[in-house]
């Protein structure tokens, strides 16, 4: 069921959407392998399983990412994009 679309300006804020958001989605998709295993579907408990695993390193992204915004402040944001543009320019290509 879908919720309306937050219109969210500050960085804090958005990072922590984006953690609750990871936090929910690994949730589901873990109760949907537990539904798969209880069905005998090993191909899609599996691809559940990898999906969790995908939301968890998402999660732990962000949770380093407010972590840095807390610790270093507005600051870390224009460090971070000058970083990335060091790279692209000098052909690391952005992750």
């Amino acid at each position: 069921v879908g919720e309306p679309v937050k219109k969210i300006q500050d960085v804090q804020a958005m990072l922590e959407c984006a953690s609750r958001m990871e936090q929910e989605s690994a949730l589901a998709y873990n109760r949907w392998a537990n539904e798969c295993s209880v069905n005998a579907d090993s191909v899609s408990k599996k691809l559940f399983e990898d999906l969790v695993a995908d939301e968890e390193r998402h999660y732990d992204n962000y949770d380093t990412e407010l972590e840095n915004l807390k610790k270093f402040g507005e600051k870390y944001l224009a460090l971070q994009s000058i970083e990335r543009s060091k790279s692209q320019s000098s052909g690391g290509g952005a992750e």
